[in-house]
């Protein structure tokens, strides 16, 4: 009896927060600063009209029980706890909120020039996707309009050079192999088709990279 085949394991992706640091550091301090600045400016606010009250209550003699003063002064102590609890929270708040933010605006950014840096280095076919969610959609239709065009150049290169190979090919049949002529058009012809080769390789890759160089004559053309 053949023993049980074990169950595959399903690891699910996780999702890379910060693809691109620097930016998203900064942009998650700046958030914090604002959110701080503002927190401050509103906190000392409502401790002043504290204060004010509370001075205005027992200066005018309203107040006049110990018990009650100590307690009005001691709610100064507990507003100003509450104020640094609120500014922790707003800093952690902000610090998460900034992270998940800049990642929709550099994840795009880094998968652009990721890409990018794919399309110099010869692949053609470096077509770009974003998550629905991620920013920048429309830079994205415009970067894969242009790889289309990019490849559709190369199409039409390679139907002219593969006329100019028919050609030079029939040619090549017409000559003598003797003669200096059909060694020469036979040099070119290797050469123009290395190059096809090459222009054929970035809209369609094969398993190894190739690069175009003209070829050199073999040696029995060079004993002739």
């Amino acid at each position: 009896m053949a023993s049980p085949q074990p169950l595959p394991i399903f690891r699910r992706r996780r999702t890379q927060y910060l693809v691109a640091k620097g930016f998203q550091i900064r942009f998650s301090l700046f958030l914090v600063v604002v959110g701080l600045a503002i927190s401050a400016i509103v906190g000392f606010i409502l401790y002043g009209m504290l204060i004010k009250t509370q001075s205005l209550l027992i200066g005018t003699g309203i107040t006049t029980s110990p018990d009650v003063i100590d307690y009005l002064t001691s709610q100064r102590s507990a507003y100003l706890y509450s104020l640094l609890g609120i500014f922790v929270c707003v800093i952690s708040a902000l610090m998460i909120f900034g992270i998940f933010v800049s990642h929709r605006l550099a994840g795009p950014i880094f998968a652009i020039s990721r890409k990018m840096n794919e399309l110099c280095h010869g692949n053609f076919n470096a077509t770009l996707e974003l998550r629905a969610a991620d920013e920048f959609q429309e830079l994205k239709e415009v970067y894969n309009t242009l790889v289309r065009a990019l490849q559709n150049q190369v199409k039409s290169e390679l139907i002219k050079i593969q006329s100019v190979i028919e050609n030079l090919n029939t040619m090549v049949g017409q000559l003598s192999s003797e003669t200096a002529g059909s060694r020469d058009l036979r040099q070119v012809l290797r050469e123009l088709q290395a190059y096809y080769n090459y222009k054929k390789n970035l809209i369609e890759p094969q398993a190894e990279e190739t690069s175009y160089k003209p070829l050199e004559p073999t040696e029995d053309e060079l004993l002739r």
